[in-house]
């Protein structure tokens, strides 16, 4: 007989322990931390998966067992002490789950997969945002279905990027993003009208953005082997007849050149553009042109670089200010819209170091490009991509 109770106990034991690891498997939002020093809302899953090993916002980060004598959930982790030992349970219920561990107290909500990407499908929000942050720097989100989001956003002439995780609740019309971007993260109101997209997260935080267009590259296929073995026909050119003569007469009424000089961004699809401006000095009498090239960002002015044609310098350059390039071919003749205006161009394609590069030059303006484009691979092996297009030309008064 007493043999049978204490079979009847273990299994009652297993029973209970098996039931309440049943309610803990799944995937839990932390909503909210209460420690000694106030109350935080981190907003990130953990799935308790039911083979024992547990993931935190879809990481692998170590394991975890129920204790039925101390009623905790244990957790083991190599990756970060903060998920290691017993978390004591304070609440349990299909949706709710209240721990504390070391005088802290956690808060979570169950989540289920399905419906988190039927909400999400409800709000058309898939695609490319551009907006601007508190310090005016550049912030593209690009929202991918059902729940991934891309935040890109720059300042202090560096890139960061960081991957979140979304939550849309129709109800309220709400959003909890969850991950890692210092800009964007926790809940906030959110609405989109046409293509506006405004974030409200309270305190004084509004974000806006705008939708942006699919943009399709331009990429320089072609390879050097492809390349004429002769020497190319110079009398292709557009600039070359008249020589120097011919520049200076051309350039010596402007005052400056400005372009746009967007960096292609390939995981969110867009430019992101600065100002670039080229300031025009001719000097007759000694025959010479300086480009003096500045760029602005944010408002900021640093000068670059500085081309000089005169004298020995850039003498037998046909493409100046561009650097001479050894090995070209001209491609034909191309009327192109920028947003200086429309010209009609010579099109040269070419090999510089170990980038490909595509030339508009203009006919009747020896010395100014309407577009460039140079397309390298980077050390890392991603794309270095860069097009510059002309947006005004200002003569002197």
């Amino acid at each position: 007989m007493k043999k049978s109770i204490f079979f009847f106990t273990i299994i009652l034991f297993t029973l209970t322990v098996q039931a309440q690891k049943s309610k803990i498997v799944g995937s839990w939002l932390m909503t909210k931390v209460e420690t000694a020093e106030g109350v935080q809302e981190p907003y990130f899953i953990t799935n308790f998966k039911d083979d024992g090993s547990m993931e935190v916002m879809g990481i692998p980060v170590g394991t975890w067992k129920y204790d039925e004598g101390s009623k905790s959930i244990v957790m083991n982790s190599k990756m970060d002490k903060d998920f290691n030992g017993p978390a004591k349970i304070e609440k349990l219920t299909k949706t709710n789950l209240v721990v504390t561990r070391d005088g802290v107290k956690m808060y979570y909500d169950r989540v289920d997969r399905k419906e988190i990407e039927t909400n999400n499908l409800k709000l058309p929000v898939e695609g490319v945002w551009h907006g601007k942050n508190e310090n005016g720097g550049e912030v593209f989100l690009k929202f991918t279905a059902p729940d991934s989001l891309l935040v890109l956003s720059t300042g202090d002439g560096s890139i960061d990027r960081a991957h979140s995780r979304w939550l849309y609740y129709p109800k309220d019309k709400s959003m909890i993003i969850m991950g890692f971007s210092r800009l964007l993260r926790g809940k906030c109101n959110v609405d989109i009208s046409g293509d506006k997209l405004s974030m409200d997260f309270g305190n004084n935080k509004q974000l806006s953005f705008t939708k942006e267009p699919e943009i399709k590259v331009e990429r320089l296929t072609y390879k050097e082997d492809e390349f004429p073995e002769e020497s190319p026909d110079e009398s292709k050119l557009p600039w070359i007849e008249g020589g120097t003569d011919r520049l200076i007469t051309v350039l010596e009424p402007v005052k400056e050149l400005k372009f746009r000089r967007g960096v292609w961004l390939p995981d969110v699809g867009v430019f992101l553009y600065t100002t670039l401006v080229s300031k025009i000095k001719v000097n007759p009498d000694d025959m010479s042109v300086v480009y003096t090239n500045l760029s602005i960002d944010n408002g900021d002015t640093m000068q670059y670089s500085q081309n000089v044609k005169g004298e020995l310098q850039n003498s037998y350059n046909n493409f100046f200010p561009f650097e001479d390039i050894y090995l070209y071919r001209v491609t034909g003749k191309e009327k192109i819209k920028v947003p200086a205006g429309e010209f009609d161009c010579t099109v040269v394609e070419g090999i510089d170091g170990d980038a490909k590069v595509k030339l508009w030059m203009i006919d009747q303006m020896p010395g100014v490009y309407a577009k460039i484009i140079r397309d390298e691979p980077d050390p890392f092996g991603d794309i270095n991509y860069i097009v510059k297009e002309l947006t005004s030309v200002e003569k002197r008064k």
